[in-house]
């Protein structure tokens, strides 16, 4: 019986990261479970390895070149603190737990997923209820870990989250920046110490300006030299 479902929880999770190959994991697992498709396991593994690894790079954590999911969720709860969180015992448990379920998700799809390695012409499907188990599984463990990743402070090195122009921060940082203009390099001088060119400014934030400007720039006459 095939299962007309959305994953809301991933979808919040999408909501906030606006990512393009989450979004494509999500709508394969949705489409898998509606076609009874054994994808749904492979989908559900890159599920728990997606949010685990944008976690991590957001809180400035190496990633070895293959980590298996199990790896990537032990990293990621020591990442975000989860065993020195108050729980004790308890919460160290419910951790291992999601560890040894994540286990199970990664040898059923190394069993099952169509997309794994080869299979047999006549290689046996799972049934409808392993597929869903595999899948709820995996949201429950995603949306638990970006829940406990956006309770914490944001890691501004490393974050890829858009500027934020209401922090007060930065209307501070705003206010009490000293500017000038260097008469001879153009460069955009901030606080004595922090140097940025007009097209260098325009290339990395507005790239549709920056054409623009550049196609202005191309019948400029050069600069005289002395």
């Amino acid at each position: 019986m095939a299962h007309e479902i959305q994953l809301h929880g991933a979808r919040q999770i999408l909501e906030e990261w606006e990512s393009s190959h989450l979004e494509e994991i999500i709508e394969t697992i949705e489409r898998g479970l509606r076609e009874e498709s054994d994808t749904v396991i492979d989908g559900a593994k890159c599920l728990i390895e997606v949010v685990c690894k944008t976690i991590l790079k957001e809180r400035g954590k190496e990633l070895g070149a293959s980590e298996s999911p199990s790896t990537l969720i032990r990293k990621t709860t020591q990442a975000l603190d989860l065993d020195d969180d108050k729980g004790g015992e308890y919460l160290q448990q419910m951790v291992r737990g999601m560890i040894n379920a994540t286990g199970g998700l990664e040898e059923m799809r190394n069993a099952f997923g169509p997309l794994a390695h080869g299979r047999d012409a006549h290689h046996s499907k799972l049934g409808d209820w392993h597929r869903l188990m595999a899948v709820r599984t995996a949201e429950t463990i995603a949306v638990l870990l970006f829940e406990a990743h956006s309770a914490r402070s944001t890691n501004l090195r490393y974050t890829r989250a858009p500027f934020d122009e209401n922090d007060l921060e930065n209307h501070n940082i705003d206010r009490d920046a000293d500017i000038q203009i260097d008469s001879d390099s153009y460069e955009i001088v901030i606080n004595e110490a922090y140097r940025y060119r007009p097209s260098q400014i325009l290339y990395e934030l507005d790239r549709e300006g920056y054409m623009n400007e550049r196609s202005k720039a191309v019948n400029l006459p050069e600069e005289d030299s002395e």
